[in-house]
């Protein structure tokens, strides 16, 4: 059985999908409400190779990335 297929798995998936969207979605309405937006073309922070990010919020890529057998 693969790890994605575990129904155990999938809802974790599932659920840190949802937390992020949930994230995504506080921090919009942050940088909304205060102006805060990113300079046209900039692409400092999404660009750079320099970011980190921490073993869960690369879970779902993970999965994704197994599942497809990549």
């Amino acid at each position: 059985m693969r790890m994605t297929d575990r129904p155990n798995d999938l809802k974790l998936q599932q659920d840190v999908i949802e937390i992020f969207r949930e994230i995504d979605r506080r921090i919009a309405d942050f940088q909304l409400s205060r102006g805060i937006r990113c300079p046209a073309l900039c692409g400092f922070c999404c660009e750079s190779p320099n970011v980190e990010s921490t073993l869960l919020e690369c879970l779902p890529l993970a999965a994704e990335i197994y599942r497809n057998g990549s």
